[in-house]
This record gives structure tokens, C-alpha cells and sequence, in this order.
């Protein structure tokens, strides 16, 4: 049942997502001299951001700080 369920859900919100997208298709045609200038500035944007995020690869497992101590076992028969 539970399956059957999210099939259902899921056929149904696919179906809202195509019915809103094509009505914001059709609006991003008949008001394309605000759509092109609005996607060239988000385009631009993210671009430069990712130009500018600093990336983290420089990780090294050597030098970095261990929080516990490795747990060190002692046996009790060599103790005797």
C-alpha cells in the first residue's frame, strides 16, 4: 500500500511540475527581454562564485588533529 501510495504521489506532483512549467515557459517567451537579462546575471553570478570559492584539497590525514587517543589494548597474561 505504501508503495502504491508514493507511486501516486509522485505520478501526481510530475504531472503539477509539467503544468506549472509550461505556463512558465510560455511566460518566459512573451516576457523574454526580462528573462534573458535575469539568466545572464545568474549565470554570471554562480560563475563567479565558483571562481572564487576556495577549495578544500589540500587535506592531509597526516597532520590532522586527532580528537581521541588510539585506544591501546593491554593483555592481562603477559602482565604475569
Amino acid at each position: 500500500m505504501k508503495d502504491f501510495l508514493k507511486f501516486i504521489i509522485t505520478i501526481f506532483l510530475i504531472i503539477i511540475f509539467f503544468r506549472f512549467f509550461r505556463i512558465i515557459f510560455l511566460l518566459m517567451f512573451k516576457f523574454w527581454f526580462i528573462t534573458i537579462p535575469v539568466l545572464l546575471i545568474i549565470y554570471f553570478n554562480f560563475k563567479h562564485k565558483l571562481k572564487t570559492r576556495k577549495e578544500f584539497n589540500d587535506l592531509d590525514p597526516d597532520k590532522e588533529i586527532k580528537v581521541y587517543p588510539e585506544p591501546t589494548v593491554e593483555d592481562d597474561d603477559e602482565k604475569k
